[in-house]
């Protein structure tokens, strides 16, 4: 059954001021369509090899990274198959609680933060290029003279970022900045939020692939329109967002239904499986999917070995537009 919310991206009929504002975000949907290129795993590995063998340039490694392989990640989240939930955690301690208890019913687990927008130094940044980063292709090329001025070639280079947010450029000698790379990366750098480097940098890159983990700066702020913004992703992706306490303002979101829950995490498996089955049914019957979900999982919690080992949350389907379209897509709250 075709997903109503990638028609969102790809024609986004009567788009609203809003909507205009999330766009760039809703694109996301649009490119993860392509067929995927680098699984999770390969970009955590180049990553974490890449700033391993530069590790003085960390903090713009990593902006960058989310930069250059915004498609390839969005299209990985998307293929993935199994249970994917879309973490609103109010810090990155509630993550990983939040995995921990849950690591065993999920196959994908994404830390949705809202940030402000990334801000850029002014001056220009190198970035040395290893063999290992395996740049995109679509990354601009472009090729200067280094006998200019250097007051011309600072002016130069910021003139290119004024167009574009990073480029690319082999050169022959070497950069006080970089000395001994071949080729470099040049941008403004961008400053992302410390709990993102240490969530992305500071734990062990077999851990990420294992547990696959990842933190994505998501949305700007809080408003009326973001939960229509975070279902919109949700729904784009096949994923399942969850968050903590109550759901954010409404706005164009309408509750269809709630349901209280024990989700047994003793026998993983078998909970895993019935989410899995969920996720994939609630959009052809939504109302029969929710009630075989409910059955199956009052069923695994009632065995004697899967008692205390439940965790209390609420399912609700969320209904909005999509276009002309209302559609409906489950989230968690704890």
């Amino acid at each position: 059954m075709s997903n109503p919310c990638l028609k969102r991206v790809v024609d986004p009929v009567g788009m609203t001021k809003h909507g205009i504002t999330t766009r760039e975000r809703l694109k996301q949907a649009e490119r993860s369509r392509k067929p995927v290129s680098n699984d999770l795993a390969t970009l955590f590995r180049r990553l974490h090899v890449w700033k391993n063998h530069y590790p003085q340039f960390a903090n713009a490694i990593l902006p960058f990274w989310y930069w250059a392989f915004n498609a390839d990640l969005w299209a990985t989240f998307r293929t993935t198959f199994g249970v994917k939930f879309l973490v609103f955690a109010g810090s990155a301690k509630q993550f990983k609680q939040f995995v921990s208890d849950f690591g065993r019913v999920g196959d994908l687990f994404i830390y949705a933060l809202t940030c402000p927008p990334l801000k850029a130094v002014q001056e220009n940044s190198p970035i040395s290029v290893s063999e290992e980063a395996n740049l995109p292709t679509g990354l601009k090329l472009e090729f200067f003279s280094l006998d200019k001025a250097e007051d011309d070639m600072d002016e130069f280079i910021l003139a290119l970022m004024d167009k574009m947010p990073y480029f690319s450029t082999p050169f022959a000698g070497s950069l006080e900045q970089i000395p001994g790379a071949k080729a470099g990366v040049f941008g403004h750098g961008y400053r992302i939020p410390e709990e993102v480097h240490d969530l992305m940098f500071g734990t062990d890159v077999e851990s990420l692939v294992a547990k696959q983990t990842i933190a994505i700066p998501l949305r700007e702020e809080d408003n009326d329109f973001a939960l229509i913004h975070d279902m919109w992703i949700a729904c784009g992706n096949g994923l399942l967002p969850v968050f903590f306490g109550s759901l954010p303002s409404p706005g164009e979101v309408n509750l269809e239904r709630e349901v209280s829950l024990s989700l047994p995490i003793e026998n993983a498996t078998a909970t895993k499986n019935s989410l899995r089955k969920f996720m994939s049914d609630f959009r052809i019957n939504p109302d029969a999917a929710l009630t075989r979900l409910v059955e199956e999982l009052e069923n695994q919690a009632s065995i004697p070995d899967a008692l205390g080992n439940t965790r209390p949350v609420r399912l609700m389907l969320l209904k909005f537009k999509v276009g002309p379209n209302d559609v409906i897509h489950p989230a968690l709250v704890l």
